[in-house]
């Protein structure tokens, strides 16, 4: 796995990408990026951290209902609300989220991409940006 130094941490090459996608995505909206989970602690291997998907569905409840919620509850809530295809690949984050299963993402790159795209527009469509106070309202 390749590492990259920012300051005196290294940062892992797929979190880097994470970040140069996110500030493709977000632009100057971005107001920070802090790096947990996996990658901080040396377990980040690839396909790993593919809970990015239930906390979408987190962000699109909480964008929706106003409530934070746990993260599986979240992927409960949106599975129902999703195409079927993307459902599934929901599903399987879930239950890998929750433990009770062994993800494999092998070939499931573009599907899972999608998906996320998917619920970032919708995400978004919820969130209205106030630039003039730089914050988001619901």
């Amino acid at each position: 796995m390749e590492m990259m130094d920012i300051g005196s941490n290294l940062v892992p090459e797929e979190a880097t990408r994470a970040f140069e996608i996110a500030l493709e995505l977000f632009k100057s909206k971005i107001v920070g990026v802090y790096l947990y989970g996996s990658a901080v602690i040396g377990g980040l291997r690839v396909n790993s951290d593919v809970d990015v998907l239930v906390t979408l569905a987190r962000m699109w409840m909480t964008a929706v209902t106003g409530e934070i919620s746990p993260k599986y509850v979240a992927a409960e809530w949106a599975i129902p609300r999703l195409p079927k295809e993307k459902a599934k690949l929901l599903d399987l984050a879930g239950k890998a989220y929750r433990g009770e299963c062994i993800d494999n993402w092998e070939g499931l790159g573009p599907e899972a991409a999608a998906l996320v795209y998917y619920m970032k527009r919708i995400v978004e469509s919820c969130l209205s940006w106030n630039s003039t106070v730089n914050t988001y309202s619901i």
